[in-house]
């Protein structure tokens, strides 16, 4: 009798969701983080250098970071892009197997709505236990009215079922953290750029930033080979762009080398200003 217990114990620890409580650090509206970013956040020193990159928008924010152990816990970032009366948080946080999902939630307003025209840029910090190597982002964007009845009018922009992507990098790179990012500007290009060439030195591919923006899609440090992340599409079916990637793993039992890997993918794509929104899969090739 026993043995069933444990034998069940096992297979409820493997299959069952975990819910973790996020605990928040810090909300920041306007930041000075202008482009849509999904970060997970692993050692001290990435800690410091982001929370000072988020910080208010005003030379008069001197907030110290809280203290935060990486040997327990990681720090997630979540960042909207610019928007008037957006919103983002971490509503959620799971873990399932091998894997984090964080669940984002993204408002903003509908055209009823009366605002004024101000661009924030809003960002919430909080720090989550860290269980899992594998990041990913389940998000959900809801749009608020501000008088009823209202109905929603169609998008401003001209709607792609698929839009022409073109990869400018796909490899292991030299990036450590979680990093899911919407770039509209050479200089953040440069940067993420930077953090995922095997070469840093090496300059990124000219982009026209007029017509185009980059999307970045990296998967942390991983422990083996055969994980991998891709930029599958992009679309902006409704009022949202949608960014869908596949993340990838071994499953149980199969052998993949043990050298530590940090998969990333970078693509161009066509200028958009709606919400950028990250649909991500798991793959483990289970079944």
């Amino acid at each position: 009798m026993l043995q069933f217990q444990l034998l069940g114990w096992i297979l409820l620890s493997l299959g069952a969701r975990h819910a973790d409580t996020a605990v928040v650090l810090r909300r920041i509206d306007p930041s000075r983080i202008e482009y849509p970013l999904r970060l997970a956040i692993r050692d001290s020193g990435s800690y410091r250098l982001w929370w000072e990159r988020a910080k208010n928008n005003t030379e008069f924010d001197s907030t110290p970071a809280p203290p935060v152990d990486f040997a327990k816990d990681l720090v997630i970032l979540v960042a909207m892009g610019a928007g008037g009366g957006t919103d983002i948080r971490v509503a959620s946080v799971d873990t399932a197997g091998t894997v984090m999902r964080v669940g984002v939630e993204l408002t903003a307003p509908a055209n009823d709505c009366n605002l004024p025209a101000v661009v924030s840029y809003p960002v919430e910090i909080v720090r989550v236990p860290n269980r899992r190597s594998i990041v990913v982002f389940e998000e959900r964007f809801k749009r608020y009215s501000c008088g009823e009845p209202f109905a929603f009018p169609d998008s401003p922009e001209p709607r792609y079922r698929a839009a022409k992507t073109v990869s400018l990098r796909h490899e292991w790179s030299g990036g450590r953290d979680p990093v899911r990012a919407v770039l509209d500007d050479s200089a953040a290009f440069a940067y993420w750029w930077s953090v995922h060439a095997r070469n840093p030195k090496s300059p990124p591919p000219p982009v026209d930033f007029s017509k185009y923006m980059v999307v970045v899609a990296a998967m942390g440090l991983q422990p083996s080979t055969l994980h991998d992340i891709r930029i599958q599409s992009v679309d902006s079916v409704g009022w949202t762009l949608n960014i869908h990637v596949l993340l990838t793993a071994p499953c149980r039992g199969c052998l993949a080398g043990g050298a530590l890997t940090a998969p990333a993918d970078i693509v161009r794509i066509p200028k958009s200003y709606l919400p950028a929104v990250f649909v991500e899969r798991f793959d483990d090739g289970v079944r």
